[in-house]
């Protein structure tokens, strides 16, 4: 047999003092894997600990992670259980109410002139009349392009079709009928209203990007963590210890869709009011 042929054929032997391959404490690489040049320690590459025989800090808040998705799908199937239970007769009556309520208001006799702010008292009546206002001046439009033959913008600053156009003043003008009737009947949280009272009023002083920043606060607020957040620290010799973060509080835009609906609707209200009352000085737009 050649010397080359006998090469190819050696084995490797495995050492019997040092395990190798060898995982532990949850650990995706082995020890030996990464080295910390700061410190000049080994470690493991998959969560860069530097203490050999110390639990994966990576694998804990992965486990952390996934028990939190596992809580949240189980609330979220116990609360679609009572969703299904309950009386779907009672449902059915309730969304003919909700039906007859978005056909109550009147909206004919819409003013014909934009008032000052300071000239309507209480916020509830600036409220419905800017949405009044709006909603007539927006139908108006809608005439006057149906009778030239020519297609309207619509609030987001695009030519459609009329029909395509009244379709959107539709959806637009249901969801604002229930912010309409919710505050007639005291429905409306008072910082809710404040804060609508604020957008529409600085709508109505053509200060757009003024109201376009109150229309933000509504939507995204202060909130500072959408979901819940898991995090892992290592502790010398003593395992690692997991922290969740909480979700941030919801607001009436997050958990409330009649109120999401009726948000979106007043933006769109002021959109058409910068295009046919726009502002002289444009850095007041949106």
């Amino acid at each position: 047999m050649s010397a080359e042929k006998a090469g190819s054929q050696r084995y490797l032997v495995s050492s019997e003092l040092v395990k190798e391959d060898l995982l532990e404490a949850d650990h995706k690489a082995v020890w030996g894997s990464f080295y910390d040049r700061e410190t000049r320690r080994w470690g493991y590459s998959c969560c860069r600990g530097t203490n050999k025989g110390q639990p994966c800090i990576a694998a804990a808040a992965a486990a952390a992670a996934e028990q939190s998705e596992e809580r949240s799908a189980a609330s979220q199937r116990k609360s679609s259980r009572r969703d299904d239970s309950s009386d779907s007769a009672e449902s059915r009556r309730m969304a003919r109410l909700r039906e007859r309520d978005v056909q109550a208001i009147d909206w004919s006799g819409a003013p014909s002139e934009l008032l000052p702010p300071g000239d309507v008292a209480g916020a509830a009546a600036l409220i419905e009349h800017v949405v009044r206002y709006t909603v007539g001046a927006w139908q108006r439009e809608l005439g006057k392009a149906a009778a030239n033959g020519r297609a309207p913008q619509n609030p987001l600053g695009v030519a459609a079709e009329v029909s395509q156009n009244a379709e959107l003043l539709k959806q637009t003008r249901d969801a604002l009928t229930t912010l309409l009737q919710q505050l007639s009947r005291g429905k409306v949280e008072s910082s809710l209203v404040a804060q609508l009272r604020d957008m529409l009023r600085c709508a109505a002083s053509r200060e757009y990007a003024a109201a376009n920043q109150v229309y933000i606060e509504l939507t995204v607020g202060n909130k500072r963590w959408q979901n819940v957040v898991a995090g892992a620290q290592g502790l010398h010799n003593k395992g690692a210890k997991i922290t969740l973060i909480p979700q941030s509080k919801l607001n009436a835009f997050d958990s409330d869709p009649a109120a999401q609906k009726y948000i979106l609707g007043l933006r769109r209200l002021i959109q058409f009011l910068q295009q046919t009352r726009p502002n002289s000085d444009v850095s007041k737009h949106m």
